[in-house]
């Protein structure tokens, strides 16, 4: 009798329960337990004074925009800019008819040529 014949027969053998137990309580509580609210970036904006919007983010998201607009036959465009946040790297990516989002990524972590292996590697890749 082959591995996958025994391990066939031993599931067969064992019984489903009707019933599944219950899942003790979990051993932590919420991270939020203030009851979630949705409110608009314009809200967000008028709200809290010491928020202010990001002049340069319309720029990029316009530009990676355009980039795809420019090659129909692409995917992604991404745009870097380090001069946006001091010690960091903005990251504007645009994903044709899906998302436009901006990564705000420490300097020393960032990896240009990484990202583009990444994005060659895994941008065809569905999940």
């Amino acid at each position: 009798m082959s591995y996958l014949d025994r391990l066939k027969a031993e599931i067969s053998e064992k019984a489903i329960p009707e019933q599944l137990p219950k899942l003790p309580k979990a051993p932590y509580g919420s991270f939020d337990s203030a009851p979630s609210r949705h409110i608009s970036e314009t809200e967000a904006a008028n709200d809290s004074p010491d928020v202010l919007p990001d002049p340069g983010a319309e720029a990029r998201r316009q530009r990676v925009l355009a980039m795809l607009a420019e090659h129909p036959g692409v995917r992604y465009a991404a745009i870097t800019d380090a001069l946006a946040v001091p010690g960091s790297v903005m990251l504007t990516l645009a994903i044709r008819h899906v998302v436009t989002v901006e990564l705000l990524i420490p300097a020393a972590k960032w990896d240009g040529v990484l990202f583009l292996h990444l994005l060659e590697r895994h941008g065809a890749t569905v999940h």
